[in-house]
């Protein structure tokens, strides 16, 4: 049996409900660690502003001028990259089973967005960003904030520098947990460290066997950081506050026949979506060797 148009609009609904709300782990795992901005509007690139430091001043007269001080203004720039996925259905049966909160379709969907979120943030943390006040400036990563990998893989000491590299910018590590994203490899050499790490370090979090947190640290496991010819592994660490997604509109779901596929039933997804630092100060890189 065919579906009505009334149908059609429910199924439609309901998947776009379901997929919703659906863990953000459903494929993303960094999107909840950055600073997410709904809801931009445009074709083109959308502006960021960033609010940077001011000082105040000592009064040392009795009527003295009223003071105007100085706010240091940034402007950070999402570039719009746009991504979709579209399934089809061979029998109208399956088509129902959109509203199904254990629908795989979903799920697999999930996960597929999630994962590109994930490799635009990365790409983008590494990347050339879009800054100024046209966002006619190319800002690339600050060679300043790479610990090199010094031939060694994923140690304390790298956590260390990294630390006290934060605490040099200012940035609120008491109030933020910086993240670090670590490849499989660089996740046992960590891990290898802690077990015989001093107590003075305190004891690291575990979640079934998996590193949470070390160090002030929180961490994720990501198969799909770069990496060079010579196994030179980049990790990124940073503050929440320091990167940002931007995505344009509400997440977009069609359902439709399609006339050149036999008249099968075709489900169609659709979002906008970019990623940038935010300020450099706050977005560090951990060199690993896993050679």
């Amino acid at each position: 049996m065919d579906l009505t148009f009334q149908e059609q609009v429910l199924y439609t609904q309901s998947f776009k409900s379901v997929f919703n709300m659906l863990p953000q782990d459903k494929g993303s795992k960094l999107l909840s660690h950055v600073t997410i901005e709904n809801g931009l509007k445009g074709e083109g690139a959308v502006a960021s502003d960033q609010i940077g430091k001011t000082d105040v001043n000592e009064v040392t007269d009795r009527y003295g001028d009223s003071p105007h001080n100085e706010v240091e203004m940034k402007r950070r720039w999402y570039v719009p990259r746009q991504f979709d996925w579209g399934h089809l259905f061979e029998r109208a049966d399956k088509v129902r089973t959109l509203g199904d909160p254990q629908n795989t379709i979903a799920t697999s969907a999930k996960n597929a967005f999630g994962r590109k979120i994930d490799d635009i943030i990365i790409e983008s943390f590494f990347g050339t960003n879009k800054t100024g006040k046209q966002g006619g400036t190319n800002t690339s990563f600050d060679s300043n904030n790479v610990i090199a990998h010094g031939s060694a893989g994923f140690t304390i000491t790298k956590l260390e520098q990294a630390k006290e590299l934060f605490r040099k910018y200012d940035v609120d590590i008491d109030n933020e947990h910086p993240l670090v994203v670590l490849s499989p490899k660089a996740e046992r050499q960590l891990f290898n460290e802690t077990k015989y790490a001093s107590r003075d370090y305190g004891e690291p979090v575990l979640d079934k066997g998996i590193l949470k947190s070390f160090l002030g640290f929180d961490f994720v496991v990501k198969n799909r950081l770069p990496i060079d010819n010579s196994n030179i592994r980049s990790c990124p660490v940073f503050v929440k506050s320091a990167v940002g997604v931007g995505i344009w509109e509400d997440l977009i779901v069609e359902l439709s026949k399609r006339d050149d596929k036999k008249y099968l039933w075709y489900l169609y997804m659709n979002q906008m979506f970019s990623a940038t630092r935010l300020y450099e100060e706050g977005c560090l890189e951990i060199q690993v060797s896993e050679a």
